[in-house]
């Protein structure tokens, strides 16, 4: 083994003991399986999430996002973040018409259904048109653009 993988095996090792011992709810194992890369590539498949985040960077994004986003690791965020991004033209022409196929699998997703999803589309809307409308939107990326909705998506989801 050379020195430099050595070295980052270490780093890695005790920058995970320091977050495991952070993030007491979270084990070592579900970091690497809940968190990272791996979780965005196979997020229905802990196994191949588990291996995609050794295989890529030994686990670092996943630790680092255990550490300093937990909250992202979590639930179905990593989903929809990933949903939205996929998705975005489509769901912001479904957005614009208040109703839509991709719309109804971002409530499904996020486990909105009848008036709920009602409720939260409607704020979501209401929004989403005041950032679509801000000075500079169309100047940005379509990350930028994917995380705006993102972020509306999750603010609403948190009030219901």
């Amino acid at each position: 083994m050379n020195r430099t993988l050595l070295a980052s095996l270490v780093v890695i090792c005790a920058t995970a003991l320091s977050v495991n011992t952070a993030h007491a709810g979270r084990k070592f194992g579900q970091i690497y399986r809940e968190c990272g890369l791996g979780a965005m590539i196979a997020p229905n498949d802990a196994t191949m999430a588990l291996v995609s985040n050794i295989t890529t960077d030994l686990g670092t994004t996943a630790i680092l996002s255990n550490a300093t986003t937990p909250d992202t690791c979590k639930g179905s965020s990593v989903k929809t973040a990933l949903f939205i991004h996929e998705s975005y033209d489509a769901l912001a022409s479904d957005l614009s018409r208040g109703e839509g196929k991709y719309l109804n699998s971002l409530a499904s997703l996020n486990g909105w259904s009848g008036d709920s999803q009602k409720a939260i589309t409607e704020q979501i809307r209401g929004d989403f048109a005041t950032v679509v409308a801000s000075n500079g939107y169309s100047d940005k990326t379509r990350l930028e653009k994917s995380e705006a909705l993102f972020d509306l998506v999750s603010k609403h989801s948190a009030q219901s």
